[in-house]
């Protein structure tokens, strides 16, 4: 460390385990998160098209007329129901998807 102060001190101080103080003085940038596999999404997998197209045509409107998770999900259910069980894609799983989008898409 810069000052030598311990790294138990230093952990202490931060409220962050002591791995945690190694990590950040290994690296002088942090690295981010690194995903080894793309995100798997069985039930959603054929619906992420549609979902993006809706998000990014989305970003054109005023912030009160977007989409919400809830009306993605109705949207779906009623111009899609006939292709796939959705009843088995509940908001919930709808919603997690819309949040793995980039930061952007939903402010």
């Amino acid at each position: 460390m810069v000052d030598h102060t311990p790294l138990r001190a230093a952990a202490k101080y931060f409220n962050i385990s002591r791995g945690t103080v190694e990590k950040m003085l290994a690296f002088s940038v942090p690295p981010g998160y690194r995903r080894d596999k793309p995100i798997r999404r069985p039930k959603l997998d054929g619906f992420t098209e549609f979902i993006d197209a809706w998000l990014e045509a989305d970003k054109a409107v005023h912030r009160k007329q977007r989409h919400t998770a809830k009306r993605i999900w109705e949207r779906l259910q009623a111009e899609h129901c006939r292709d796939r069980q959705l009843h088995e894609i509940g908001p919930a799983k709808q919603h997690r998807a819309i949040g793995a989008q980039s930061p952007g898409a939903r402010s």
